[in-house]
């Protein structure tokens, strides 16, 4: 089988030998009219070889530009920007909106132990009445004659001292 491949071999060599032995014996114009022909074959396959390499650069380094620009980090550094500029838009309208509420909340508070409050009672001309150990008395039975005790009002207090126990006209009935 190579003996073979090699027979054709040869004769195809021999085939194109005859040819260029017979364009050899051609008038010397001719055969420099065939070659101008076949340059400027040549040239125009190149030149559109060349222009189609040309586009076709042209084309992937416009490619390359657009696929950097979108991985460029500035694009990614504007975005992360804006949404770190609304996220902290966001935190201070929720801690603006945080604090207000707590504020309420607080204000709330602060009428309701007010409205408790032992002080806003002696505010209004009532007194606290405590022993020597510091106990609120409360009740006729508290109270003996000659006991020492304090007597808070709303921005004073005084030290006194137990005379007379009296039961009120509602005990009395």
């Amino acid at each position: 089988m190579l003996r073979s491949q090699q027979q054709q071999q040869q004769r195809r060599w021999q085939h194109f030998d005859a040819i260029e032995r017979r364009r050899l014996k051609q008038h010397p114009r001719r055969r420099l009219t065939e070659h101008g022909t076949r340059l400027d074959a040549v040239q125009r396959r190149m030149r559109l070889a060349l222009d189609r390499q040309l586009s076709k650069t042209h084309q992937n380094l416009q490619n390359y530009r657009l696929r950097l620009q979108s991985v460029h980090p500035s694009r990614a550094v504007r975005e992360a920007r804006s949404k770190h500029e609304s996220l902290t838009r966001r935190l201070r309208q929720a801690m603006l909106q945080s604090f207000n509420h707590a504020s309420q909340k607080l204000a709330e508070t602060a009428r309701a132990l007010n409205a408790v409050s032992p002080l806003s009672v002696l505010g209004r001309g009532y007194a606290l009445i405590q022993d020597e150990t510091g106990r609120a008395l409360t009740r006729q039975q508290d109270f003996s004659v000659g006991q020492s005790v304090q007597v808070s009002m709303s921005d004073f207090s005084i030290g006194a001292k137990v005379t007379e126990v009296r039961l009120s006209e509602k005990e009395s009935n």
